[in-house]
């Protein structure tokens, strides 16, 4: 990782380009799925989580062309399959972003709960924010689907999908 050392008694100036974020670039990945446009996306991060999102989106059916370092061409024409690879959608959390961007597409998505942490202080609850708002959760308990299990949202009432 690259660092900057600054010492005192100078003023700062110049240039720099960040780095891409994870936690901005796969949510913006997942909406990808939502036009039938085709998508650059530029300064995208070159790390695991982002190449298996990209994997997952190629065997839903979106084209995806990688154009230069961190520059995807993303292409979701046509039909695309609601099911994503579960072996795939395991290894990452944030596979569960593609749920919402399926349902809008397909009418209904069948998403694979990520495989657990480590250890249980590393693993951490994908579907709490997907248990909102409250007032549906007395008319519409939440689906309890066991890890590596899909869980099935074409069945819930408008506005509610669970995990």
């Amino acid at each position: 990782m690259e660092r900057f050392i600054v010492e005192g008694g100078r003023r700062l100036e110049g240039r720099i380009r960040p780095g891409g974020n994870k936690n901005a670039a796969l949510p913006i990945l997942a909406a990808c799925l939502l036009t039938d446009d085709a998508v650059v996306l530029r300064n995208l991060p070159d790390i695991q989580d982002v190449r298996v999102m990209l994997q997952i989106m190629e065997g839903i059916g979106a084209s995806v062309e990688k154009l230069e370092p961190n520059v995807v061409r993303i292409h979701a024409k046509g039909d695309c399959s609601s099911n994503p690879d579960p072996d795939l959608s395991r290894k990452i959390r944030a596979s569960i972003l593609l749920a919402g961007p399926l349902l809008a597409r397909c009418g209904s998505a069948q998403i694979v709960k990520p495989a657990a942490g480590r250890s249980p202080a590393e693993e951490r609850d994908a579907s709490r924010p997907l248990h909102t708002p409250k007032r549906y959760s007395k008319a519409h308990p939440p689906c309890r689907a066991r890890r590596g299990t899909p869980a099935r949202m074409e069945d819930r009432a408008p506005g509610w999908w669970s995990a």
